[in-house]
């Protein structure tokens, strides 16, 4: 946190995003960990490629993991004004090639997969906001 009690938004450069150092979720509830994630190889194939696209791809799936892992944290921890800047600045600074394979459909498909099992955690984080108000 900041000296004003702000917790900095997280942010990744487009020169971050390229390099691949978006900082994962220090949080051991990580998307990761959830039954039936989907996996980037439902979207590129059994065959393990090394074209510049399938790199691409991976790169992508792991900063969106930490994304929504992101996502998660926010909501976590009550800080709703956190969540909508992680999504913007997710979108806003992938680079024109990362938003490319974005677009691929069988990438955007999982991509929405993954999303949906984030936003399908509403159940417990319900009953967690809940649980705080009452005691």
């Amino acid at each position: 946190m900041g000296q004003d009690n702000a917790v900095p938004m997280q942010s990744h450069p487009a020169s971050t995003v390229a390099s691949g150092s978006y900082p994962p979720s220090q949080q051991s509830g990580s998307i990761r960990q959830m039954p039936h994630f989907p996996s980037i190889e439902e979207a590129l194939g059994s065959t393990s490629s090394a074209s510049s696209h399938s790199v691409a791809a991976r790169e992508l799936w792991g900063w969106f993991m930490d994304h929504l892992d992101a996502l998660l944290d926010s909501v976590r921890f009550f800080r709703f004004d956190q969540f909508e800047m992680h999504i913007r600045s997710f979108w806003s600074n992938l680079s024109g090639g990362h938003r490319e394979v974005a677009q691929a459909p069988a990438i955007a498909g999982l991509m929405a997969k993954g999303d949906a099992i984030v936003y399908d955690v509403r159940p417990p984080i319900k009953n967690i906001v809940i649980d705080s108000l009452l005691t």
